[in-house]
């Protein structure tokens, strides 16, 4: 599957990214897909054709991880933030997490990803973060109801596992069961001596661009 940056929805959108889906929770994407094709979406770093309220909040919110002078003080803040219910930047700040491999935010985001209007969004950071406890979270998702979630589960369990099964998030619900008992039967076989893979270069270039938006000084090690 084609990689996948990171999203957020047109008035919810970060620097980019994102996230599978078609239908009544869509989110941006440059192009229409096809249920029997591969969703490929384009990164949107053009703020200047983005709503001024929507610009405006993304701005700020850049500005403040840009204020905090390391990287665990910026990692710190958008946690405060994302765990916030009432924080505007709540998505911002759960996207952040997932385009800097935040693994310190796991535990987070496991928990918020049980809140439906932001699970979407978790289960595409943890997949961005590639953390190999998040894997059966992503085989329970894959069932789910909403076709974005199911989506964001795909392509997160495929990212980090880097194996693909007969499934797709938006075959119907029988061919979808077959697939999803598949894997269901792969990960009883090898959750034992499951390792996640490590990223390929072009992820972990991703990742370091990712904080060209919140000062690069304050790159870190990817290789961690």
């Amino acid at each position: 599957m084609p990689r996948l940056i990171g999203c957020l929805v047109l008035g919810l959108f970060l620097s980019s990214s994102t996230l599978f889906g078609q239908g009544k929770g869509l989110k941006k994407t440059q192009q229409t897909v096809p249920k029997s094709a591969t969703a490929t979406y384009t990164p949107d770093v053009d703020l200047k054709s983005a709503p001024a309220y929507y610009r405006e909040r993304v701005i700020r919110f850049r500005n403040m991880m840009r204020a905090e002078p390391t990287r665990e003080a910026k990692i710190a803040k958008a946690r405060a933030l994302a765990t916030n219910a009432k924080s505007e930047f709540r998505r911002d700040a759960i996207d952040f997490l997932g385009e800097v491999r935040a693994s310190e935010a796991v535990p987070d985001l496991f928990r918020m990803a049980k809140v439906p209007d932001i699970r979407e969004f978790c289960i595409h950071a943890l997949g961005e973060i590639g953390d190999g406890r998040a894997v059966p979270l992503m085989i329970h998702y894959l069932n789910d109801p909403n076709e974005d979630v199911r989506g964001n589960a795909e392509r997160a369990f495929q990212r980090i596992t880097r194996v693909t099964f007969e499934y797709h998030y938006a075959d119907p619900p029988a061919k979808r069961k077959q697939g999803i008992r598949e894997i269901q039967l792969w990960w009883e076989r090898n959750k034992a001596t499951f390792k996640a893979r490590d990223e390929t270069p072009d992820e972990k270039k991703a990742a370091e661009e990712s904080w060209e938006k919140y000062g690069r000084q304050y790159l870190y090690d990817l290789n961690r």
